[in-house]
């Protein structure tokens, strides 16, 4: 069976609850996904008055070959010519309408209060409406695995009133995410064989959430019995999240050589998933599978060995570059030499392990990286970080300027912020003292001085931008806990710095001076030896 994507991350995903995606970024995310080749990409519910009919406009002018899906439920109202949800369906001029309808028994009698043949009487309508009136359909059998075990011939009758009113795809949905592999594959099977028996053709599909943590299970095991899987980017969503269909494909096609429906950009996996996380404004799964910033990152000291021996293949059973991940070999205090020798030579440095200055040099290094580690910088990972520890102990880096004095004034006036920061440098063995003044806060204003300070020797400063800025607790220790700042710069390429200090605009005054003092060096790209 050949597997279509669809993906419900702009609708279903922004049900997470710390999810918070406008319709900027909506169109944003849309477009990664179609210049990906996903097929199938839901935007939202149109009949909520959070949405507007405009996002709906606005993805059919950028769109490439994604069909563009409208979400909806069965009528509200008695008529169905005269039901706003399915009328705003039709207003979206989406390329398909999902709508989802009660499948459990249960939750027909009790929560929509008609019998369950009124419900049968509602889901038929509804499709016929829409088919009717042009619009193609797809079927969301909501809990549909919970209805199925309390009475199958029910279940089943929905689906099959759903086919015979013209539904391209039959959704079974997990609607709680409770159910098992071994129960899934049961229940798509049977409704499988039993639709074949009836005379039922019409192509299933599956829609799991992961409150058991299982939904990548559930759709692998039972993919040979659908054609669509309906999940999101890095399963964001409601409660535990839903399917992440970026896991699914890589297992079904990579691991059981599934076939897709559809051509798939897969050296861009990663980049998908890091916009999923970042416009909707959700801190990134570092440890998610293939794609996560740790998925092939390596930190004990024989295992970066091997690592580095084997190119990888005795830890990694699969090459990270093909999903638009990278290797990351960590620099902490537990790696050995062989970690700091490893690191050193993605940066040009060449090492003899047995050198005595090579190994006093890096006993050093890992004292002040134990100091760094219980001081809570966390830098293991952070190639810039490493870049300037290896170059403070090793050579090769150029100073540039040196920081004596900072002082920054942030306030309120008249409801206006204004910050004024200024910085005391020494460069090429003159003192300098630069000062500037921003409507707005203090770390805007501190880096702004820096750039002022350097911009004369170094024009190239001015094309580089603070594209990110995080804040956490480096340790606990109550009011006197010390934060951690980690600043992502811009310019073209991507990187970040650390700060740590009880003072968060000095963590962050840290941080910005690493950053500048890596971008300086790294653009002269210099090559370094023992």
């Amino acid at each position: 069976m050949t597997i279509e994507i669809y993906d419900t991350t702009l609708r279903d995903g922004q049900q997470n609850a710390d999810s918070n995606m406008f319709t900027v970024k909506k169109i944003e995310m849309f477009q990664k996904l179609d210049s990906i080749g996903v097929p199938y990409i839901e935007l939202s519910w149109p009949a909520s008055p959070t949405e507007s009919i405009e996002l709906y406009e606005s993805c059919r002018r950028v769109r490439k070959q994604a069909q563009i899906v409208a979400f909806g439920s069965t009528s509200i109202n008695s008529d169905p010519s005269k039901d706003y949800n399915l009328e705003s369906l039709l207003k979206s001029r989406a390329d398909f309408a999902c709508i989802f309808g009660k499948t459990w028994k249960s939750h027909v009698i009790g929560q929509l209060r008609i019998t369950p043949q009124e419900n049968i009487l509602k889901i038929g309508e509804s499709l016929k409406f829409l088919n009717e009136k042009g619009m193609k359909t797809f079927y969301d059998a909501e809990h549909y695995f919970d209805g199925y075990k309390d009475d199958r011939i029910y279940a089943l009758e929905t689906l099959i009133t759903a086919s015979r009113s013209g539904v391209k795809r039959l959704i079974l949905c997990d609607t709680n995410g409770g159910t098992l592999p071994h129960e899934a594959e049961k229940i798509v099977r049977e409704t499988r064989e039993e639709l074949d028996e009836r005379g039922i053709d019409t192509p299933l599909g599956t829609h799991f959430h992961d409150d058991c943590g299982l939904a990548v299970a559930n759709s692998l095991v039972t993919a040979p019995y659908v054609k669509m899987i309906q999940g999101t980017a890095n399963g964001i969503g409601e409660r535990v999240g839903n399917l992440n269909w970026i896991t699914f494909v890589v297992d079904w096609v990579h691991k059981m050589n599934g076939q897709l429906a559809h051509n798939l950009d897969w050296n861009r996996l990663k980049e998908v998933g890091d916009a999923a996380f970042t416009l909707s404004g959700l801190p990134a799964n570092k440890t998610a599978p293939f794609i996560g910033d740790y998925a092939y990152a390596h930190k004990g000291g024989v295992h970066i060995n091997a690592t580095i021996k084997s190119s990888g293949a005795s830890y990694e059973h699969m090459d990270p570059t093909a999903f638009g991940n990278r290797r990351r070999l960590l620099l902490t205090s537990q790696g050995g030499r062989d970690s700091i020798r490893a690191v050193a030579e993605q940066f040009n440095y060449k090492f003899d392990r047995n050198d005595p200055e090579f190994i006093r040099k890096s006993d050093l290094l890992f004292k002040k990286l134990r100091a760094m580690e219980d001081d809570g910088y966390r830098i293991s990972s952070i190639r810039a970080e490493h870049f300037l520890l290896i170059g403070e102990y090793f050579g090769g880096l150029d100073n540039f300027f040196k920081l004596s004095d900072w002082h920054v004034n942030t306030g309120l006036t008249n409801g206006r912020e204004k910050s004024v920061a200024w910085v005391k440098l020494t460069v090429n063995g003159e003192n300098r003292r630069h000062t500037e003044m921003v409507h707005g806060g203090p770390i805007h204003a501190i880096y702004n001085s820096f750039i002022g300070a350097l911009v004369k020797e170094h024009p190239q400063l001015e094309s580089l931008k603070i594209s990110d800025f995080y804040v956490d607790l480096a340790n606990h220790l109550g009011v006197r806990s010390p934060v951690r700042n980690y600043i992502r710069f811009s310019d073209g390429i991507s990187f970040g710095t650390v700060g740590v200090s009880d003072n968060i605009i000095r963590s962050s005054v840290q941080a910005i001076e690493k950053g500048i003092r890596y971008y300086l060096n790294t653009i002269k790209n210099v090559t370094r030896k023992l």
